[in-house]
């Protein structure tokens, strides 16, 4: 991966592909300029003092959107993670993401105080282990789901929510689940 267009996320790279990145989350984050704060159920992300990201609803990876954010830049549009996991389970760099995710430390800071990018980012943390649903999990099961349509000689993708899926009998999900007044 390239990232010529911006030498904070190119270092964050080079880290992490060295085993040298530990990101920690926070409620609240000042990169530079720019004060981000974590939604109700979302988290700030700090890569480095100057780079990061921000996830709307940690507790609910499926619907969740990543938004990331530099110190020069400010924050990007919004996308949807399991977009961005279905783009990178299909890329030809698949292997090397999860090589390189295995180096990479996430902390959880369990204080409710504002950091910012001048500051020392190290202070109380929690192990991100216990957390129900993970990437390895995320990777077990496209990677079961992805033999099980070679067994069944048929193609599984992956519903992100962003359509509709339509059954043989016309039924329309997830319309169908919405209520009548």
């Amino acid at each position: 991966m390239n990232f010529q267009d911006n030498p904070d996320w190119e270092k964050a790279f080079d880290n992490a592909q060295n085993g040298d990145l530990n990101i920690t989350s926070y409620p609240e984050y000042d990169f530079g300029d720019y004060n981000v704060k974590a939604p109700a159920q979302g988290a700030v992300y700090v890569v480095t003092p100057e780079v990061g990201y921000v996830v709307s609803d940690i507790n609910h990876p499926q619907r969740a959107q990543i938004t990331f954010v530099d110190s020069k830049k400010g924050a990007t549009q919004p996308v949807y993670f399991r977009a961005l996991a279905k783009k990178v389970a299909h890329s030809s760099c698949k292997k090397d993401v999860q090589n390189i995710g295995k180096k990479v430390k996430v902390s959880v800071q369990k204080k409710n105080n504002r950091q910012s990018s001048d500051k020392n980012t190290k202070s109380g943390t929690e192990d991100t282990s216990k957390l129900s649903w993970n990437d390895s999990k995320e990777e077990k099961l496209s990677d079961f789901m992805s033999d099980f349509g070679d067994k069944m000689d048929q193609d599984c993708d992956e519903y992100t929510g962003d359509e509709h899926l339509k059954t043989r009998a016309s039924e329309e999900y997830p319309d169908i689940f919405k209520m009548e007044k």
